[in-house]
């Protein structure tokens, strides 16, 4: 119970059939002189101190009541207006009624605070008895009749005070109760917040690793890029100065042709590794995804089990959708290799299915895209499936059901990411035992796609009789070059040392109409030994040729002074072309700039 605010006056109740006594305890606790007289002379006895100003007028606020029904009614009363009864003088024999102790027990079941004093000159009950019934006697005295007037006083004043200090301590409880909730709640919101706070903290130290693990093989996949490329140019330059000299129809010649073409996979190969390691990114292009999904499929097939059938079905007059290649491979490879080991150590079966269809306004707004044409790349397996739970939550970062080290739960994430940066949808749906169905959306554009470079009938260059100055560190690259420029009818003069290309040149920078050079060389890189040409020749063009390099990319070539930027591997008709166009593009301006 939660007390109210102390009253200024004590609310005592007296139950008892005789009026008489109703009027011995108003004459005896409102009556001011008489009491007052007494008490004082008393105190003065006891203490040897006349008493301070005390008045005991008002103090109590007394109510009667002839029997103990009508005493219940009065407490429940009290308690209903918010101003209770502090004691209870009770009779113990009130005929024809209830008597003292049935009414203590039904008062006390209603108001378990108030102080109550038994006023009998005789008790049916022994003490014991009162006890065994009322079961507490914290609250409980018993007052003989006849009763001496300052007994009545003291057993009131006491009481009273003690109802009061009761009740304060019992508000102090709710005060310290109320501190201690919320205390409790703040201390639960805190450790809440230290939860979230752990578990963010464990998400960025993953997100932490996982990034220095992709910075780690990024430069790995550099390093390992700029020797493959270097090994891959020398040969398919060789391969290609070959397949010149071979008749055409022959079967040197077709099998020269398809080494050439086994060189351009593995270039494109390089490139993509060099793309997921984020060491290379690509804008987006207007591009047909079906020859992204058979590029990606025929990598994957050397790759997972032998147990999983490649079921593909692609519709190669799906329109083209704005995108970067690499990112839509790697959206394919995430999806299929986790339908692959979805089907681990099983006979299984991976569909892959590419088909333009139409969204309508309805699936539209469930799948948060405008409604339009799209083409829609669908992965399904037959592998263990998924229950509800675990497709709401397939797309959170760093959320996997594999084993440790069997997936760090970014595939998926990754591959949301990148559908909706290109303005796509991705569903799922999944059954136990029956398997896993990804459906990707990406909007088809209008815009036709661009033709790939691959493809292009390259116009041969202009034979002439330039000096072009080759300089790689790689001696087979250097006669691979050397040999390509002079079937071409350019003069050539090549060196292997950086240093040694720049003493050539000082001595007569004049001789030479244009400049070979790769990038990543010991002593001078490509970079520092154009800029050491150009300060004497500013209009030298210089022809850049990288395996790979961080320090200088396609888009920064122009504000390095470089005529051109090539990657290799390269073939040896566009080195020819890209050497021919910048001595012409040389010659056209300064023929322009003498008119």
């Amino acid at each position: 119970m939660i007390f109210a605010p102390v009253p200024e006056a004590f609310r005592l109740l007296i139950i008892d059939d005789n009026s008489d006594i109703h009027n011995d305890f108003r004459t005896i606790l409102t009556e001011e002189e008489e009491t007052n007289s007494f008490l004082d002379a008393m105190e003065m006895e006891l203490f040897g101190q006349a008493p301070a100003d005390s008045c005991h007028k008002n103090k109590y606020e007394l109510d009667f009541a002839l029997q103990g029904k009508e005493g219940l009614s009065k407490v429940q009363a009290s308690l209903l207006e918010g101003n209770p009864y502090a004691v209870a003088f009770v009779d113990m024999r009130m005929p024809p009624g209830w008597d003292g102790l049935e009414t203590i027990e039904r008062i006390w079941q209603v108001d378990p605070h108030i102080q109550i004093v038994i006023c009998s000159a005789y008790s049916d009950y022994s003490w014991q008895e009162i006890i065994g019934r009322l079961g507490r006697t914290d609250s409980l005295l018993i007052l003989k009749k006849p009763f001496d007037a300052a007994e009545v006083a003291q057993l009131a004043s006491a009481l009273s005070e003690k109802w009061k200090l009761a009740k304060q301590a019992s508000l102090k409880m709710v005060q310290l109760e109320g501190m201690a909730q919320e205390r409790t709640q703040e201390l639960a919101y805190a450790n809440e917040a230290l939860q979230h706070e752990m578990k963010e903290r464990k998400s960025a130290e993953a997100a932490l690793r996982h990034a220095q693990k992709m910075e780690a093989i990024g430069t790995l996949a550099g390093g390992i890029a700029h020797d493959f490329n270097n090994i891959l140019f020398g040969a398919m330059g060789f391969a290609e100065i070959a397949l010149g000299d071979a008749e055409p129809g022959t079967r040197i010649h077709k099998s020269l042709d398809q080494i050439i073409n086994a060189h351009k996979r593995a270039a494109r190969l390089v490139d993509q590794i060099l793309s997921f390691s984020r060491q290379i990114e690509h804008e987006p292009q207007v591009i047909h995804i079906h020859p992204v999904i058979k590029e990606a499929l025929s990598l994957l097939r050397s790759t997972i089990p032998s147990t999983v059938e490649i079921r593909k079905e692609i519709d190669v007059r799906c329109g083209a959708v704005m995108a970067d290649p690499t990112k839509i491979y790697q959206v394919i490879m995430n999806l299929c290799t986790n339908a692959s080991q979805a089907m681990e150590d099983a006979v299984g079966v991976l569909e892959v299915t590419l088909k333009e269809v139409d969204v309508l306004e309805h699936e539209a707004a469930f799948m948060q895209v405008p409604a339009g044409k799209y083409a829609r790349l669908t992965v399904k397996d037959n592998g263990m499936g998924m229950d509800q739970e675990t497709q709401n939550r397939v797309f959170e970062p760093y959320f996997t059901t594999k084993l440790d080290g069997h997936g760090n739960g970014l595939g998926l994430a990754t591959t949301y990411g990148i559908v909706k940066y290109h303005n796509g949808a991705i569903q799922v749906d999944s059954r136990q035992g029956q398997g896993t169905t990804f459906s990707v959306f990406f909007p088809i554009v209008k815009e036709q796609a661009r033709v790939n470079l691959d493809d292009l009938v390259v116009a041969a260059p202009a034979s002439g009789d330039k000096h072009i100055l080759v300089v790689d560190d790689e001696k087979p690259i250097i006669l691979m070059e050397e040999a390509t420029l002079v079937q071409w009818g350019y003069e050539v003069t090549s060196t292997t040392d950086s240093q040694e290309a720049l003493r050539l040149f000082m001595e007569n920078p004049h001789t030479y109409d244009a400049v070979v050079t790769d990038q990543t060389m010991p002593k001078l890189t490509g970079i520092d030994l154009a800029r050491e040409m150009l300060k004497v020749r500013p209009d030298l063009p210089i022809i850049l040729v990288t395996g790979y390099s961080a320090a200088v990319t396609r888009q920064k070539a122009p504000d390095l002074g470089l005529a051109a930027y090539l990657e290799k591997p390269v073939e040896t008709m566009v080195l020819a072309q890209a050497v021919d166009q910048a001595i012409s593009s040389r010659n056209a301006m300064q023929t322009g700039a003498a008119a």
